[in-house]
């Protein structure tokens, strides 16, 4: 799996030239990665609009809060 942006860059241009097999393995690696980086992305965002007292902040986490129970429970 891809353990950094580095990796995940490698990995995605890996992909055009593996099997079908090992290409769903890869996929299915980054997609977790992407996930987790953007989910990370999001957090510090979330913690700047706080920081900067911006209304839509208690939203957004609820929003983010909400989503993470729903894949908790997938």
């Amino acid at each position: 799996g891809s353990q950094n942006g580095n990796d995940a860059q490698i990995n995605y241009y890996r992909l055009r030239n593996l099997s079908p097999q090992e290409s769903q393995s890869v996929r299915k690696g980054l997609l977790v990665y992407c996930h987790l980086d953007t989910l990370a992305e999001i957090k510090i965002w979330l913690q700047l609009l706080k920081e900067i007292g911006d209304p839509k902040a208690a939203k957004i986490e609820t929003i983010v809060s909400t989503y993470l129970k729903n894949r908790r429970n997938e």
